[in-house]
């Protein structure tokens, strides 16, 4: 389906639905090649009106939950920036952790230098702080409680950056546990702002 492939493959038209229709290519592999290629959908002549019908009112269902669906990650966003908020996700049974793209720039690192496993974050933790978020870590784990802890992670220009997260744990059907999620939030200015009021409160 070499139209399919051009369509998805250009920027300006990547986005738009392809519905395949063939009087010719009928077979489950044709089928298979055509929806691999690109087409968002493949139907075989004789096409009734009726299934034709609902195929084009799926495809609508399709894009206006799409549509929802990058709104509500556009909203996430804004609402994460605003409060100095980032997300963080770790697959436990796969020992991959993915950041949103407010974090690397909160540590001051490059877009994609974080290496995505759990020791990555750990290494980025202060070293004293270290074993205080492992324990806190472990405890809710193995437990199933809430996890919130402040500790400081290490800004790439050396400096000591305090981060609140704020995360649960989640467990299969064998209650076993298989995704952590944390929201982690730059308190340097609430830390700054506490530190400048000590001399007033003295």
């Amino acid at each position: 389906c070499t139209v399919c492939q051009l369509i998805k493959g250009t920027p300006t038209t990547a986005n738009l639905l392809v519905l395949h229709i063939s009087a010719s290519f009928i077979e489950v592999s044709d089928k298979t090649y055509g929806l691999e290629s690109g087409a968002d959908g493949y139907l075989t002549e004789p096409v009734q009106p009726e299934e034709l019908i609902a195929t084009v009112r799926a495809f609508l269902r399709l894009r206006r939950t799409e549509a929802a669906l990058r709104e509500s990650e556009e909203r996430l966003r804004v609402a994460l920036e605003a409060g100095k908020m980032a997300t963080w996700d770790w697959d436990l049974l796969r020992n991959r952790v993915v950041w949103s793209e407010q974090l690397e720039p909160m540590l001051g690192l490059a877009e994609g230098a974080f290496a995505g496993t759990y020791e990555a974050f750990h290494a980025l933790v202060h070293p004293q702080d270290q074993q205080r978020v492992a324990e806190a870590v472990a405890q809710a784990i193995q437990h199933g409680t809430a996890y919130k802890l402040e500790f400081r992670m290490i800004h790439a220009n050396g400096q000591p950056c305090w981060i609140e997260s704020r995360g649960q744990v989640y467990y299969d059907a064998a209650a076993r546990p298989v995704r952590m999620t944390s929201i982690p939030q730059d308190n340097m200015e609430r830390k700054a702002a506490a530190a400048a009021q000590e001399p007033l409160t003295a």
